[in-house]
């Protein structure tokens, strides 16, 4: 049994109609607790505690095919050569089918049947129909088995009518009437041709729109090099284990994450940070499986293997948003599941008023809309049409370092109305430095300093951890301090040599009942130089207070012009005091601040927004930020901030850029805007298509479809889903 997200391969699927007959089953399975299925990728998504087997065996049952998705790129070549054999199988019937007009325009009736050359007509077109269309015929009488039409059901029955008509007219034509004695037998071929030519070019785009995932897979090397008693000897990568010795050779891409243990080189980690510079590398340094080695040779120590690979998690978040479904998905695809059934009772229907009160030869004329309305009313496109964008959109957002591991992420994060950004760590660097220190008159900075780290050695903070760094650099030994406690937001306690002892922000002096009377002005100022004041309090006094400065992202004042630029509110919410968050606001351009927040605060002034309607964005990378990240209807997060932040965020910028924040925004509008594209052109074509081929126009103008024209529709339609789906890889960075 197992508990977590799987990716399962579904084979067989050919419109949407049968993402939700493949959901339904996989979803009856015990222990399966969400099943979301991308027709587009051909791919399911299954989270809960249940036996792999069973969901495999269900989805046989259906009608179709499951297996685990492999963590290689064979899955989109496989499209690739789906595509080409689709080609191959169009040109027999295209080919017969222009040779079969020729001649039936040459050779008027009345006809021999059982001449050799009618003989070969009939039969031959039956071979090449098989030949060409045998999948879809053969997938076509499984749905009428299970009793759920598709669009193979509505392609085998109208090509396979226009056969069987066709044979009629040729063998039995004293039942036929003389003014209805026409053959289909070309029609039939255009349409499979047609549809195969269609789905021909389907297969290419949607292998290439699956491509983000397949080059970020192909990063890994199939093998490495291991250290095994002073030797090299390569071994797949499969037999790499925590602990293995390396070694990594000029050009090659790293295989596994680890930490170079002999040797030094320079690495590019462009597939982490999209930017083409080489970063150098030496002993102790961490090196990221997928980046590539450049100039030197070293040997690492295996850190992380297979699926723990920051790579293979990259690649998962990759999978994962491409496979979920925005909400509006979610309805097309039960749209699409009753698309079939409704346009078979229509094509019978039609038919029959066509053959009971139409024109003369009324028979042919039945027969001719019923097969152009089965054949143009497929549910392809409106399948398509979701699927595609979120394939292409999210792709697009992988190559410019975010990515979406949260379904609703991209549907979200273009409509939100204010997005939040915290301090420390997100628009500053998360780097604090303590730049100086005041004393009481007479006392040693020394002695405040090391007061000071004794207590920030229990917490996590930035902050903390800064005065720790300061203290170990200036070989200050630290003192035992007991009976730690945090108070988030304003400071942490102890007691050291038997006194008590607070390190924290004004506000938690003054609940000591502290006086900070002392440090009043060196405080002021630093504030307003936009350093942040730190007190420390021993026994019933203030004893000093640190300065500590964090240093802006330089990128931070482009990032918030960009999303200014796009219509996004910005508001600043930190726990740091109103005058030093003043300071950093003003310096990146965020006009509306609120400071003085505790994690709980912060929570609350987001859940007070979307109490007004507001969708909300909210950006951290603080264990503090965790709350509102979840909170926050998008919760982003920086891949360099903390992993409880990384996992409670909606959206993960993995190049250390928040520029890449504006980039996510327009992916987000982009893809939505795509998906109303796709979704008006499906059902725009539909609403047109279906009355033309039902005959409206005949009675006024005398057009009237022929079903190979139908066929060559229904396959520019789901073309055009495709190509409009793969502008998005246009969207600028």
């Amino acid at each position: 049994m197992n508990k977590n997200k799987f990716f399962f391969k579904i084979s067989g699927m050919n419109c949407g109609s049968c993402v939700s007959s493949v959901e339904k089953v996989i979803k009856s399975v015990s222990g399966v607790d969400n099943a979301e299925v991308n027709f587009a990728d051909s791919t399911a998504t299954v989270s809960g505690d249940f036996p792999i087997a069973a969901v495999i065996a269900v989805v046989k049952k259906a009608g179709y095919e499951a297996a685990l998705l492999s963590n290689d790129n064979a899955d989109n070549k496989q499209m690739y050569r789906e595509g080409t054999s689709l080609f191959i199988r169009a040109l027999p019937a295209a080919a017969f089918a222009v040779w079969l007009m020729a001649y039936m325009h040459a050779n008027a009736m009345p006809i021999a049947p059982f001449e050799p050359i009618w003989f070969f007509i009939n039969w031959g077109t039956l071979a090449i129909m098989l030949l060409s269309g045998g999948y879809i015929y053969h997938a076509a009488w499984k749905s009428v088995l299970r009793m759920r039409p598709d669009m193979y059901t509505l392609i085998g029955m109208g090509t396979g009518i226009a056969w069987l008509y066709s044979c009629a007219v040729l063998y039995f034509p004293e039942f036929i009437p003389h003014e209805s004695q026409y053959f289909y037998y070309e029609a039939g071929l255009f349409i499979l041709a047609f549809i195969n030519i269609g789905h021909g070019l389907e297969k290419y785009a949607r292998g290439k729109a699956s491509g983000a995932v397949a080059k970020l897979v192909a990063l890994t090397p199939p093998d490495a090099i291991r250290l095994r008693q002073g030797e090299d000897e390569k071994v797949a990568l499969s037999e790499v284990i925590v602990g293995d010795l390396l070694r990594v050779r000029p050009g090659e891409n790293i295989p596994v994450d680890g930490i170079i243990q002999d040797g030094q080189s320079t690495v590019s980690e462009a597939m982490l940070t999209g930017e083409p510079l080489v970063i150098r590398k030496e002993v102790g340094d961490q090196v990221i499986a997928g980046t590539q080695n450049r100039q030197g040779s070293f040997v690492m120590r295996a850190e992380k293997v297979g699926q723990d690979t920051v790579l293979a998690q990259i690649v998962e978040m990759v999978r994962q948003a491409q496979a979920s479904k925005p909400a509006i998905a979610q309805l097309v695809d039960k749209i699409a599941g009753w698309f079939a059934v409704v346009v078979l009772l229509l094509a019978i229907i039609v038919g029959s008023i066509w053959f009971l009160h139409g024109p003369e030869p009324r028979l042919a004329f039945a027969i001719t809309i019923a097969m152009t309305m089965l054949v143009i009313a497929c549910p392809c496109a409106l399948g398509l049409a979701t699927p595609m964008s979120v394939m292409v959109g999210i792709g697009r957002a992988a190559k410019g370092g975010v990515l979406m591991p949260r379904g609703n992420a991209l549907q979200q994060l273009g409509l939100v109305d204010v997005m939040a950004f915290d301090k420390t760590g997100t628009l500053t660097k998360g780097e604090p430095r303590v730049v100086e220190i005041f004393s009481t008159s007479g006392g040693s900075t020394d002695r405040v300093l090391q007061f000071a780290a004794s207590l920030a050695t229990g917490s996590e903070h930035p902050l903390s951890e800064a005065i720790v760094a300061e203290a170990k650099f200036k070989d200050l030994s630290l003192l035992k301090c007991t009976k730690f406690d945090n108070t988030p937001g304003l400071g942490v306690s102890g007691t050291i040599g038997g006194k008590s002892c607070w390190l924290g922000n004004k506000e938690f002096m003054q609940k000591q009942k502290l006086s900070v009377e002392e440090f009043e002005n060196e405080a002021k100022g630093l504030v307003a130089q936009g350093k942040t004041a730190v007190f420390v309090g021993r026994d019933k006094e203030v004893i000093g207070v640190l300065a500590l400065s964090d240093d802006l992202r330089p990128e931070a004042k482009d990032a918030i012009r960009l999303l200014k630029k796009l219509g996004v509110s910005l508001v600043m919410l930190t726990g740091d005091n109103e005058k030093a968050a003043s300071h950093i606001a003003r310096s990146v351009g965020i006009d509306n601040v609120v400071a003085h927040l505790k994690p709980a605060d912060k929570l609350t002034y987001i859940k007070n927004l979307q109490k007004e309607g507001k969708l909300v964005a909210m950006v951290g990378d603080g264990i503090n930020d965790a709350p509102s990240l979840a909170q926050a209807d998008v919760g982003l997060s920086l891949a360099t901030g903390s992993d409880i932040a990384i996992s409670s965020a909606d959206v993960v910028i993995a190049v250390n850029d928040l520029k890449r924040i504006a980039l996510a925004v327009r992916i987000s509008r982009s893809t939505m805007a795509n998906i109303k594209q796709n979704l008006f052109w499906a059902f725009a074509y539909n609403s047109m298509a279906i009355p033309i081929a039902a005959g409206i126009l005949y009675p006024t103008t005398g057009i009237l479809l022929h079903p190979w024209v139908a066929g060559a529709a229904m396959a520019a339609s789901s073309l055009t889903v495709v190509l409009n789906s793969l502008r998005l890889n246009l969207v600028r960075s």
